[in-house]
């Protein structure tokens, strides 16, 4: 979420290449990860939920561009969309950590 307000505030190169650096070292991290957390975290419904992540991923892909430019369209500033991305991803983490952390028990797999 910080990437967000560190490309937001960019007023140089090198500020924007460690914002753009933070940004992808998030996706690096996120792209391999949470498919082995689904793994660990189901129990005979792991493609159920793989499915539901790529779904809810291509719907954004195709959705987040659109909004984007709409928001950026109606103020003339990317500032407006940064900080919306910001919000937006604080939320998703604050419901994720307080409504879905707390149920998750891990599957122990047999050696």
């Amino acid at each position: 979420m910080g990437r967000f307000f560190y490309i937001n505030s960019a007023t140089g190169t090198v500020v924007l290449f460690m914002a753009m650096t933070l940004l992808t070292l998030g996706e690096a991290i996120y792209v391999p990860g949470v498919p082995a957390l689904i793994n660990a975290y189901t129990i005979g419904n792991e493609g159920k939920y793989q499915g539901l992540v790529n779904a809810f991923s291509s719907l954004g892909k195709a959705i987040g561009p659109v909004m984007g430019g709409l928001v950026i369209g109606a103020s003339q500033d990317f500032s407006r969309l940064f900080l919306i991305c910001a919000v937006v991803n604080g939320l998703i983490m604050l419901a994720v950590v307080l409504g879905v952390l707390p149920g998750l028990k891990k599957v122990d797999e047999p050696l």
